[in-house]
């Protein structure tokens, strides 16, 4: 008969073939998703101030904000639109980047939503809000980087620093609303007197 001690190193093989048969565990399937929660690209052609795409093709938009259109098709630029397209263009051209995600990845027109990173650790949304290039545009239930947005575009407001400083993105006051603000995004001041669900 053979001693207790011949079998460990079998029972020890056997045990660890056990566990890589098993089935990940919620832990492991967290750590995974950690793990894919990022990835770095590389930059290749930026369309606007808030699209680019990568080298491999992708078509990225960054998160949470919005940037002032440019000129395409038919319509016309909007103010600090070309501005906001060079400004992108200086802080990632050509460069890898690294794009951390949300609770949603894909946005409606099939775009990467992401909040990008260069490899300093500089955070280029909150760039672009800051120094007023953009302002904060979120949406369910991607909101995981909202509070830290809506403060750099308080900061940017209070300064007057880019778009903040143009007549069409300033504050307006209730009474002055009017049917020519359809389909702009505005920000309105004024005291909430009645709510109604829709």
């Amino acid at each position: 008969m053979l001693p207790f001690n011949a079998f460990q190193p079998r029972l020890r093989l056997l045990l660890l073939a056990l566990l890589l048969l098993l089935p990940a565990t919620s832990q492991a399937t967290g750590t995974l998703s950690i793990v894919s929660s990022s990835r770095w690209v590389t930059v290749g052609r930026v369309f606007d101030g808030d699209t680019f795409r990568t080298t491999k093709g992708e078509k990225i938009r960054l998160l949470a904000i919005n940037t002032p259109e440019i000129t395409h098709q038919r319509k016309p630029g909007e103010v600090y639109g070309q501005r906001a397209k060079r400004r992108l263009q200086q802080l990632i051209g050509g460069k890898i980047v690294q794009l951390r995600f949300d609770k949603e990845k894909k946005g409606y027109y099939g775009r990467t939503l992401a909040h990008i990173y260069l490899k300093n650790g500089r955070w280029i949304n909150q760039i672009l809000v800051e120094e007023g290039f953009a302002h904060v545009y979120t949406f369910m239930p991607n909101h995981n980087k909202t509070p830290a947005l809506l403060q750099s575009e308080r900061r940017a407001r209070a300064a007057k620093r880019g778009i903040w400083h143009t007549q069409r993105f300033r504050v307006l006051q209730s009474n002055e609303l009017s049917n020519r603000n359809i389909g702009q995004f505005r920000l309105i001041e004024g005291a909430v007197t009645q709510l109604h669900s829709w």
